[in-house]
Formats: structure tokens, C-alpha cells, sequence
């Protein structure tokens, strides 16, 4: 990671070291040394030399890590750069960052996954786990070269934004990344159901707008699980947002089915009713659904159902998010709110541990 201007020794006094071993909290003094933790204890004795902050009520953590990025490199730099990216990431707390293939040209060959690796050491804000595509250029047809890819630093493969329509080919898809121990980030979308723009209910037909059914995301997480399983291969659904979904994983789960899963603070913050005035900023895939799916997510995650909370971190230029519903994209940014998010709605208002 790189750190800029720091001075030779840094003393960081009274901060809370959050210990997710031992799950507990203590006060404690940190002495960092030419950009490297030199000592952590109580009461370190000041020094002359010593640049000293007291960051007093200050929680400290490990770094955290992102499983869902979208960053916009290659072919949309317009939107954000690697160095934008990476500087979001930071800000937010995140050391280490998982992106998705979803760029122009898509992540399907080994040449673009050692270019994104290469780029981001010229800034090394944070490290960075390139996630491939499952199939050549997303379209759920050919497979790629999971060989080459994991060999030029791929972590998982994915058609993010573009579900596998064909039961066959996610099958070939699940047999052959089992062989390269890769796992399948599933994008947990009937695309022919999802022709709409918002969560179909009472609100879309007040708006005027197409919808979604929330089973469009249903439908594919349980063949998917169902595939994964039946082939013995790791399968991680993103972006879970449906009650329905949630009780069919709880489900899955009772029945020892092996898979993992991810959700974002959107969908358990916000919900369909925050959409007013055709507001952009809140167009997202899945979209925002019911405050009882809001309430699910919540639950599961108090189940420790949900493996693990993303940003799904998807910027637009402001000029895209601007145009009506119907034509604004998807995408919401996260990388700076996901932890503060997460925070304030489920361990300060009771639903989660510091800890978890």
C-alpha cells in the first residue's frame, strides 16, 4: 500500500484497537515507523522526534476488503481511473479490492488481467484482485482460458452483469474453474424477466416504469447453487437483494449446500420508496425492493447467512446518471460509504457486533 509524506516515526496515542481475534476492544498507542507498525501497546513513551496524533475514541482495524468493485479500466477511464479507484478505496478503509470484469474491452484474456495488475502497481493505493470472465466477452457462450487467467494473477471468474442464461454452459463453467480452484461469482439474474428498470410492484406502476420481479434473481440463485453443488465446485452469489432469494438460501443452507454469498448497505438502507422524482442516484441492479426484503437482508446477515457485505462500487459520469430513468444506468459508488454505512445501520442501531 502506499503511504505518502509520512514523517519518520508516527505515534497514534489512546486510538481503540478493535482485536477480531480475541473479539475485544482496547485502548492502545501505535508507533508507526517509516510507514510500518513498529510497536502497538499502552501508555509508549513520547519522544522529540515523534510526529504524534491522538486520535482518542478512534476505532483501529485491520484493512478491510471489497469482494465487489467495479472499477472502469480498461475503456472507460472517463468514469474513474485505477488511481481514482483505489483512492476511493482508501478513503473508505479498504486495503484490498476484488474488481469486476464488467470493462470495455471485458476481462477475458490474460493480456488485459496483467495490464490491470501492472497499472495499479504505478499507484499502489491498495492492493488489487482482478476477477475475469467466466465466458469471452460476457455472452455466456465460450469459455475462456481459466489456465491463462489464473496464471496472470485472475482470483475468480464472473460474467457480472451478465448472468449465464445456459444451464450447460454454467455447468462447463463450474467443471472446468473447479479445476483451476477458481470460484464462480454468480450474477443472480433471469435476463428475460429483467427487462425493467426499477423492483416491479405498486410503486413501478405509480412511476410510470418497467419492472423487475424480484424472482428474476430467485430463479437463478437456486439453479445456480443447484448446478454448483451438483458439480462440486465453489459458487459466490453476488449482490443478494430478495426476500425470496434469502429463504431459498436459508433453505440451502439447512440442507448443507455449500455456497457463499454477498449483499450491499443499499439494500439493507434504502429501499423502492427512497425512488422520488425519477431520482438516478437510486437506479441499481438488483434494484431496491421492499422494506421486508430490507428487513431479510438484516435478518440473514444476523444469521450469519450473508458472508459478507461489498460496496458494489459502480461510478457514472454525472452527464449518464442525468438522463431520464429509463436510459441512466445502473450503479451506485460505495467504496467511500460502504463501511460507514454498514456501521451506523447494523452495529449502532443493534442488528450486528463490531466484531461480525
Amino acid at each position: 500500500m502506499k503511504i505518502e509524506n509520512l514523517p519518520e516515526y508516527l505515534l497514534l496515542k489512546n486510538g481503540i484497537l478493535i482485536d477480531l481475534d480475541k473479539k475485544e476492544k482496547r485502548e492502545v498507542d501505535i508507533l508507526i515507523k517509516e510507514g510500518k507498525i513498529e510497536k502497538i501497546s499502552k501508555g509508549i513513551e513520547k519522544k522529540d522526534k515523534f510526529i504524534i496524533l491522538d486520535i482518542k475514541d478512534c476505532y483501529i482495524f485491520p484493512g478491510l476488503i471489497d469482494l465487489h468493485t467495479h472499477l472502469r479500466t480498461p475503456g472507460r477511464e472517463d468514469e474513474e481511473t485505477i488511481e481514482t479507484g483505489t483512492k476511493a478505496a482508501i478513503a473508505g478503509g479498504f486495503t484490498k479490492i476484488c474488481c469486476l470484469p464488467n470493462t470495455e474491452p471485458p476481462l477475458d484474456n490474460e493480456s488485459l488481467i496483467t495490464y490491470l495488475i501492472a497499472e495499479n502497481k504505478k499507484y499502489n493505493y491498495c492492493d488489487l484482485y482482478p476477477i475475469a470472465c467466466a465466458t469471452k466477452r460476457r455472452e455466456g457462450k465460450e469459455i475462456c482460458d481459466y489456465y491463462l487467467l489464473k496464471k496472470a494473477g485472475a482470483v475468480a471468474i464472473s460474467d457480472d452483469g451478465a448472468a449465464i442464461s445456459s444451464s450447460q454452459v454454467l455447468r462447463l463453467v463450474l467443471e472446468y474453474s473447479k479445476t483451476f480452484d477458481l470460484p464462480y461469482f454468480s450474477h443472480c439474474e433471469d435476463k428475460e424477466l429483467a427487462q425493467g428498470v426499477i423492483n416491479e410492484s405498486f410503486i413501478s406502476y405509480q412511476l410510470g416504469l418497467r419492472g423487475i420481479p424480484d424472482i428474476s434473481e430467485t430463479i437463478f440463485a437456486f439453479r445456480d447453487v443447484l448446478i454448483a453443488n451438483y458439480v462440486k465446485s465453489k459458487i459466490h452469489l453476488c449482490h443478494i437483494s430478495s426476500k425470496k432469494t434469502i429463504q431459498i438460501l436459508r433453505f440451502f443452507k439447512e440442507n448443507n449446500y455449500q455456497f457463499t454469498c454477498e449483499t450491499a448497505p443499499h439494500y439493507f438502507t434504502l429501499t423502492e420508496k427512497d425512488i422520488k422524482n425519477y431520482d438516478t442516484n437510486y437506479k441499481v441492479n438488483p434494484p431496491l425492493k421492499k422494506e421486508e426484503d430490507k428487513e431479510e437482508i438484516k435478518k440473514a446477515l444476523r444469521e450469519g447467512l450473508i458472508d459478507a457485505i461489498v460496496s458494489d462500487h459502480a461510478p457514472h459520469l454525472l452527464a449518464e446518471k442525468e438522463q431520464d430513468f429509463e436510459n441512466a444506468p445502473f450503479g451506485i459508488i460505495g467504496l467511500e460509504t460502504c463501511f460507514l454505512l454498514s456501521y451506523e445501520e447494523l452495529v449502532l442501531k443493534g442488528n450486528l457486533t463490531i466484531f461480525e
